[in-house]
């Protein structure tokens, strides 16, 4: 009999386990393939290994301005596998030896169903006075192109192969998309991105962030196709024809259809949880289902679909099982980022959707050309971008499309959580010269204070 019984190994089940067992409940962790889940196999961490090995060749290569004199650069594919791969397995390692110090039963097994205080495996029937839903999500295909595996494949073999395709067809530019055609385009492949919406990134609704992407990917040499939409493939030897609505035919070795995910919520009786119309998993602001001693963290339980978010859940929905005073979940204060080049992070509401909303706002935006850190390191694209209410100057959210943009929307996270204002932002003293500087000067720009504009 077990305290907590959690399902899936992802980011939100393992940080489940550890805080749980960190608290001194007995835990088992339920996960039929490899612990760190999509995150640290096959999504996050493998996809910023791969980025990190490109962008060491994009910065040799504009090297000669400063100072760098090399020729014949060229890059090694089975060595960025190699990084990869043992980037991935010391992370696993590291989480599956974090949660044997700790105490926790990792079951491998497989999850059938599951109902109140019962967790029902293939091999094992596991009985607990609490549940912890966190079954993550999986990659989806789309009726013009199923998954095959080789030609037609989905991220999970995108990251996983050693060898990268010559040219390659990526349909859909939300975050895979352009992180993977990121990756291919800085190593020389040839992509094609097409977006059925009118802009990449779509689900920013931000133009002016998917510009700045959109031109830094043609800088590359991939093409970037908006508003178009996938209409048949067809194999043709070792190639793949691909059939473009208005009628653009791309012929390409490889076919990524990165259209989105959905959640792996098989084992929640849909008559018995409730569910929305896409499967996800319905919980309260603590986590928890309709069904008492039942909860469900991460993919599963909703949008949107973060590593982060889902540990963010799970730290919630272990305090609020036992008890524990504790914050709600936060989403408006999660932020997310895109790993393109420059990077884009975002947090909270932009112009466009705190109009939608019906709030009036005032933002400030500050070039990183304006920037000496920048300047100086030649991170001269894009800009940090500052929200906030209008009536308090309450910060609403903020959005970055620049050099190190995950490392600085964590300023405006904060901001948003504690409900700072636009003074609070421009008062604080940062290191000069840094690329930190632009979240002050963006406030000030909000403010109509501005410094170096």
């Amino acid at each position: 009999m077990y305290e907590v019984v959690i399902i899936g190994g992802g980011p939100g089940g393992y940080v489940a386990a550890l805080e749980s067992a960190r608290k001194g409940l007995k835990t088992a962790l339920v996960e039929e393939k490899k612990v760190g889940g999509v995150c640290l196999n096959v999504g996050c961490i493998p996809t910023k290994a791969m980025l990190y090995c490109s962008s060491v060749l994009t910065s040799a290569s504009g090297g000669k301005r400063y100072g760098l004199a090399a020729e014949n650069i060229s890059f090694d594919e089975n060595a960025a596998d190699r990084h990869r791969s043992l980037t991935v397995s010391k992370l696993v390692k590291g989480i599956e030896n974090l949660l044997a110090n700790r105490g926790v039963d990792i079951i491998r097994d497989t999850a059938v169903s599951v109902s109140k205080g019962k967790t029902v495996c293939k091999n094992n029937v596991l009985e607990s006075e609490n549940i912890i839903i966190a079954t993550g999500s999986r990659s989806a295909d789309i009726p013009p192109a199923r998954f095959d595996g080789e030609k037609i494949i989905s991220s999970d073999q995108a990251v996983t192969e050693q060898r990268s395709p010559e040219s390659i067809l990526v349909v859909g530019a939300g975050v895979i998309g352009v992180e993977m055609a990121t990756y291919w385009s800085s190593i020389g492949k040839r992509v094609v991105l097409v977006e059925m919406l009118g802009s990449i990134l779509p689900l920013l609704k931000d133009d002016r962030v998917s510009a700045v992407i959109a031109e830094s990917l043609k800088k590359k040499k991939a093409v970037v196709l908006t508003g178009k939409s996938l209409e048949k493939c067809e194999i043709q030897g070792n190639m793949v024809k691909s059939f473009l609505s208005g009628g653009d035919v791309v012929e390409t070795e490889k076919v990524l259809i990165a259209t989105g995910r959905k959640p792996d919520s098989v084992i929640a009786d849909p008559l018995v949880f409730k569910r929305d119309s896409r499967g996800h998993i319905l919980t309260d602001d603590l986590c928890r289902t309709n069904i008492d001693g039942i909860w469900a963290i991460g993919d599963v339980a909703g949008e949107p679909y973060l590593a982060h978010k889902a540990s963010h859940e799970a730290e919630v929905a272990v305090s609020a099982m036992l008890g524990e005073k504790t914050e709600k979940k936060n989403l408006a204060a999660v932020p997310s980022c895109v790993f393109s080049d420059p990077e884009v992070a975002s947090v909270g509401l932009n112009p466009r959707e705190a109009e939608e909303r019906g709030i009036t706002c005032i933002w400030g935006e500050f070039p990183f050309s304006a920037n000496g850190k920048a300047v100086s390191s030649g991170m001269i694209e894009g800009f940090a971008r500052i929200v906030a209410r209008k009536e308090d100057h309450a910060v609403m959210g903020g959005q970055i499309a620049g050099a190190s943009a995950d490392l600085l929307i964590g300023e405006i996270s904060l901001a948003v959580r504690l409900g700072l204002r636009l003074e609070d932002l421009a008062r604080t003293v940062h290191v000069h010269p840094s690329l930190c500087e632009v979240i002050p000067e963006a406030a000030r720009v909000a403010l109509g204070e501005p410094l170096h504009r």
